[in-house]
C-alpha cells in the first residue's frame, strides 16, 4: 500500500481524467439511496462519489483481481468498505438480475474489451440499468479506427491470450462509424442524452506523451494539467484529426 499511496501522491488524476471525471460529475445523477456500478474504472472516482454521497452504495468489478484487490484496500482505508462491494468479474456476465442499478460509469475501459466480449458487456450494462437509469461511457475517439496490440499483457486477466503474431490486444481507437455501429447502435434499449469530445490541438501530441510514459515512467505525468489544458480542445467528431477522448451520457428508456 505504500507504493499505491506514493503513486497517487504524484498522479492522483492522470490525463484525461480531467476531461472524463467532471462529465461524469455533470451528467450521473446523485440518487439517495441510490446503487451504482462501477465497471474497471480509475479507482479515485469511486472513491470521490462514495465521500461526496454518504448516502449511496457502489458494487466494483474488475477481472484483473490485482487492482480490484488494490482498489478494496484503499476503500477500506478510508473507510468506505461499508458501502462498497467488490466482485472480480468482467462485465459480459454480470451476476445481478434485470433493472439492479441507479447509474453506471464505465471510464477509458470498452475500449481494451477484445472482441466479441465488447459488444455483450455493453448489453450487460443496459440490462442490469433500471428504467430511466444512466449510464456515462469515455472512451478513445480517432478520425480513423485502429487497433493497438502490445507485446505484452497490460492486464493481470486468466484469459487473456496472445493472437498468433504473439501480440496481446491493447484497445481500439473508434471513429464515428464504429462507435455508432459497436456502441451507440448496441445500446437499443437507451437514448444518448449527452456528448463531448475532447481532443488534441495537433496530431501525435498524446502519442508522444504515451511514449515518453513507456520510456520515463510516471514523471512523465506531473505535469499533465497543463498538458491537458494548453493541447487539448473541445470538438465536434467531424473537426476530429487524432487523438481524443468522447464521453457520453445514456439513459434506459424501458
Amino acid at each position: 500500500m505504500n507504493e499505491v499511496a506514493w503513486f497517487l501522491s504524484v498522479n492522483p488524476v492522470s490525463s484525461i481524467r480531467y476531461f472524463e471525471f467532471p462529465f461524469i460529475e455533470r451528467y450521473m445523477p446523485h440518487i439517495s439511496g441510490g446503487r451504482y456500478l462501477d465497471v474497471s474504472s480509475p479507482m479515485l472516482f469511486g472513491c470521490w462519489w462514495l465521500a461526496k454521497h454518504s448516502d449511496v452504495e457502489i458494487d466494483f468489478i474488475n477481472p484483473d483481481k490485482n487492482d480490484l484487490y488494490t482498489n478494496n484496500m484503499i476503500l477500506k482505508g478510508l473507510g468506505f468498505q461499508g458501502r462498497a462491494r467488490f466482485c472480480p468479474q468482467d462485465a459480459s456476465k454480470l451476476p445481478w438480475p434485470d433493472g439492479t442499478f441507479d447509474g453506471i460509469w464505465m471510464i477509458s475501459v470498452i475500449e481494451h474489451i477484445a472482441e466479441p466480449d465488447d459488444i455483450q458487456a455493453l448489453l450487460e450494462l443496459q440490462r442490469v440499468l433500471g428504467k430511466g437509469a444512466k449510464l456515462v461511457l469515455t472512451t478513445i475517439v480517432s478520425s480513423e479506427f485502429r487497433k493497438e496490440y502490445r507485446s505484452y499483457s497490460t492486464y493481470k486477466i486468466a484469459n487473456i491470450k496472445p493472437d498468433a503474431q504473439g501480440n496481446y490486444f491493447f484497445q481500439r481507437r473508434y471513429d464515428a462509424q464504429t462507435l455508432k455501429s459497436r456502441i451507440i447502435d448496441v445500446l437499443d434499449r437507451m437514448t444518448l442524452r449527452e456528448s463531448e469530445i475532447w481532443t488534441e490541438k495537433k496530431d501525435g501530441l498524446f502519442d508522444e506523451y504515451v511514449q515518453g510514459w513507456l520510456k520515463n515512467g510516471i514523471k512523465t505525468t506531473n505535469k499533465d494539467p497543463l498538458l491537458m489544458s494548453k493541447y487539448f480542445e473541445k470538438r465536434d467528431f467531424h473537426d476530429l484529426k487524432g487523438f481524443g477522448i468522447g464521453c457520453y451520457l445514456f439513459e434506459k428508456n424501458s
